[in-house]
């Protein structure tokens, strides 16, 4: 019925319905109708009844407020089933307030469908090389295909209003927009979006402009009705460009808490673990023989794989997660095959340059699975710093997770508590993401550590958990080992492969 609301409403079947039967096909938000039609069907169906007592009751399945100000003028005022005084009324309300989406349009409601599809009739009105943002296709995209990009432009631009904008087959009502943003190497965007029925009053409904922000975005907001998605990227840690991949839009059933406030707009509170693969969390600074073994969800680990480590002194292990989220609690696994005992800290970031203290276990050792609890905070970034092994030099960690993903018992951890929000830095002091180096090896068995993530691309541990090694200087290494682990190591460098950007 709501898909073929038009047809429905200039039948002459509907008048043959009582009024409170009427009532209940025009009240619905999913009704794919103009208000001017149901405004049309209550005339004719007063006219046709000639049931003056029943316009009260059908009156107030209107929504005046979305009329236009001449059919409000000509057409309402001349049927006489609203007083002058009320018609008045309405249009001093709409020039106070706009034809804003808070007026509740109506709109196709298909839950858990993909509205901005072809099929649907949504279109890419704006942005360059714009023919696969709305394919489906979330996997054939590399340097220069499979996205949709927009400049980004500077304080010298006199242009500002460059963005990615889709228009929808029709109005339709939504509160989940999915996007993935270009994600081949390990860059982050900032932007905000933005919805519109008309392209004239727009509603923002998330705003990252100041976060670093990677791979799909998960965007929830009150439900409204749409026509138009607006995306306006302000930050790329590698180029002047705005690269978007894919675009989704769609009803969503299950909706986790998320912020509604000017300051934190659309921040998600999530319940599910967000330090993980699964939802695309990254690891951008830290040892390991697979770059995710911290956050692949794996508990399978030995004395030479299924962890993280950085050399205690130098560095450490940096986690970004995919959007900035508001978290107050997190587990650790510390690596606890032997009776070895840690000591270290954490921090916590929203834009990869101001960090904030959370934890700090230095007064105390510390062994297998570590809870801790903080005041909520905006986190985009997790950094933990080993400051003791008792065993040798090399910090060790098995897993992470973020929210903790078992029960809380109050007090757990030694966290720090925070008194007060992070400050926001400009878009333009957002820091690049670390550069992941690869490390090849030439022998059938490799050392402990097979790859290094971090800011100095020359420092590459060559260390497991019984040897704490480590060579700090020089570029990326190719590392030749004997068979026997007890012989000197030869370390030869090796250029990195060569860096591109599209």
């Amino acid at each position: 019925m709501d898909r073929h609301a038009k047809t429905l409403l200039h039948s002459r079947e509907i008048l043959r319905l009582t009024a409170a039967a009427l009532r209940e096909v025009l009240v619905r938000d999913s009704l794919c109708a103009s208000e001017i039609d149901v405004f049309d069907v209550v005339r004719e169906w007063v006219l046709h009844n000639n049931d003056r007592d029943a316009v009260p009751l059908l009156s107030g399945a209107v929504r005046w407020s979305l009329l236009s100000h001449e059919d409000l003028v000509n057409r309402v005022r001349s049927s006489n089933l609203l007083p002058s005084d009320d018609i008045l009324d309405i249009l001093a309300t709409k020039m106070r307030e706009g034809n804003a989406l808070s007026h509740l349009h109506r709109g196709l409601f298909e839950p858990e469908v993909n509205v901005a599809t072809p099929e649907m009739n949504a279109t890419v009105v704006r942005g360059e090389m714009s023919g696969s943002l709305l394919d489906g296709d979330a996997t054939n995209y590399g340097q220069d295909h499979g996205y949709t990009r927009h400049v980004i432009p500077d304080k010298h631009d006199a242009d500002k209003s460059a963005c990615i904008q889709v228009k929808l087959g029709s109005p339709c009502i939504i509160n989940h927009i999915r996007m993935l943003l270009w994600d081949r190497d390990l860059r982050s965007y900032s932007y905000y979006v933005e919805l519109s029925n008309d392209e004239v009053h727009w509603t923002k409904v998330v705003d990252y402009s100041h976060f670093a922000c990677r791979s799909w975005q998960e965007i929830y907001f009150a439900q409204c009705t749409v026509q138009h998605i607006r995306v306006v990227g302000t930050r790329n840690t590698a180029n002047r460009s705005f690269h978007l991949v894919k675009l989704e839009a769609k009803f969503s059933k299950n909706v986790p808490e998320f912020k509604s406030g000017d300051k934190y707009l659309g921040f998600v509170v999530p319940k599910e673990n967000v330090a993980s693969l699964a939802k695309f969390a990254s690891v951008v600074e830290g040892v390991s023989r697979s770059r995710h073994a911290l956050i692949n969800g794996s508990l399978d680990y030995d004395w030479d794989n299924g962890y993280c480590c950085h050399q205690i002194g130098s560095g450490a292990i940096v986690v970004q997660l995919n959007q900035p989220y508001f978290l107050s609690s997190l587990r650790l696994l510390l690596w606890d095959v032997d009776d070895r005992t840690y000591t270290y800290v954490i921090h916590t970031s929203a834009n990869n340059r101001d960090w904030r203290l959370i934890v700090d276990t230095r007064d105390s050792q510390r062994q297998s699975w570590q809870t801790h609890q903080f005041n909520q905070q905006v986190v985009s970034f997790i950094k933990l710093t080993g400051t003791s092994n008792s065993a040798n030099e090399v910090f060790h960690v098995v897993h992470l997770e973020a929210p903790c993903q078992v029960p809380l018992v109050s007090g757990a951890g030694s966290a720090l508590p925070v008194e007060r929000e992070a400050d926001v830095v400009p878009p333009n002091d957002l820091a690049a993401p670390d550069v992941l180096i690869d490390v090849e090896f030439h022998d059938d068995e490799p050392p402990h550590l097979a790859m290094a993530i971090g800011p100095n691309p020359g420092a590459v541990i060559v260390a497991g958990l019984n040897n704490n090694r480590v060579i700090h200087q020089g570029p990326a290494m190719d590392v030749d080992e004997d068979r026997n682990r007890q012989q000197q190591r030869r370390i030869r460098p090796r250029l990195g492969p060569p860096s591109r950007a599209h």
